[in-house]
C-alpha cells in the first residue's frame, strides 16, 4: 500500500466519524468499516485523506467499485 497513516490519524478519524460516510446512518461500535474512498486496486492510496468510516452494509456493498459510480448507484452527491 503507498501512503502512511498514522495511529493518531485514526483515532481522530473515529472520535469524528458518527456516520456511515455513504448512507449517513449513525455508526455502532461492532459494525464500522474503514473504506479506502478511491479503492487500493483503482490507484487509490492508503492516505488518510482517502479513508472513510463505513457502516458494513455500505462497505461490503461498495468493495472496489470506483466511488463516484457508487455514490451515483446509493443516489448520494459527493462533490469530485
Amino acid at each position: 500500500k503507498s501512503g502512511d497513516v498514522t495511529n493518531e490519524q485514526l483515532k481522530n478519524l473515529y472520535e469524528n466519524s458518527k456516520k456511515c460516510y455513504w448512507c449517513e446512518k449513525d455508526l455502532i461500535n461492532g459494525d464500522i468499516h474503514l473504506d479506502h474512498f478511491y479503492p487500493i486496486s483503482l490507484g487509490g492510496k492508503h492516505t488518510i485523506a482517502n479513508l472513510v468510516l463505513t457502516c458494513s452494509k455500505c462497505n461490503l456493498k461498495k468493495c472496489a467499485k470506483n466511488p463516484y459510480d457508487f455514490a451515483r448507484e446509493i443516489k448520494k452527491e459527493i462533490c469530485q
